[in-house]
């Protein structure tokens, strides 16, 4: 083979090898991309917990004495009863109302019984996200429910118990039918899990073909 054949050969491997690395570089910035819009709904979806927590507390500290406390006793029943639903476990939803400058303002938080005393602990913060997902759902219900005048309409969720594990995602499901029957509103929502989407009375998949999607009734 003389020189000049080597030097295209080389040039053809050449032109081979940056093709390679051009296809590699475009597959790391397609996961990138999916990975930065993975993380940013995942924040906005956390944002969106920590405005149903202090809308509930603004709620509360907006209404008369007599209101609240009402509806302080039905929400603490409402999120208690949906943490031993979905996790079986025996930990209280509490809300604490104190004063701030001659204006009442309130807490939330987690009561356990260890060693047979009382422990308060702040659900934001000493528990993993499925307790956060679940209290945000159970208080987005009680305030449809609870705050006068009531919503009228079906209930939106987004992505609901997101961060739930697996292992509690069928409780969810159960958890959310009986919301529905209980409340007698339906429920629309948009979410990954085939457990919640299996409750629906009717099912649309989007499928995406060619960067073009397709809603599709399962």
């Amino acid at each position: 083979m003389n020189n000049y054949a080597l030097e295209i050969e080389k040039i053809k491997k050449f032109n081979k090898s940056l093709e390679n690395k051009i296809l590699q570089d475009k597959t790391k910035r397609e996961m990138l991309v999916e990975k930065k819009a993975s993380l940013m709904k995942e924040a906005e979806l956390l944002d969106e917990k920590n405005m149903v927590f202090e809308k509930t507390k603004l709620l509360l500290e907006k209404t008369s004495d007599y209101a609240r406390k009402q509806a302080i006793k039905s929400i603490e029943s409402m999120v208690t009863g949906a943490l031993h639903e979905i996790f079986a476990s025996q930990s209280k939803f509490v809300i604490e109302e104190k004063s701030i400058n001659g204006k009442v303002a309130v807490d939330f938080f987690l009561e356990d019984e260890v060693d047979g005393e009382k422990v308060l602990t702040d659900p934001e913060e000493q528990r993993g996200g499925g307790y956060v997902d679940i209290i945000s759902l159970a208080l987005r219900f009680a305030m449809i429910e609870v705050f006068n005048p009531k919503i009228e309409g079906p209930i939106l969720l987004d992505e609901p118990a997101k961060f739930v594990s697996e292992d509690y995602i069928y409780n969810v499901a159960e958890f959310l039918s009986k919301v529905s029957e209980s409340f007698k509103r339906q429920i629309i929502m948009v979410t990954h899990s085939k457990y919640l989407s299996n409750i629906g009375d009717k099912t649309f998949e989007v499928i995406k073909r060619d960067n073009v999607s397709e809603v599709v009734e399962k």
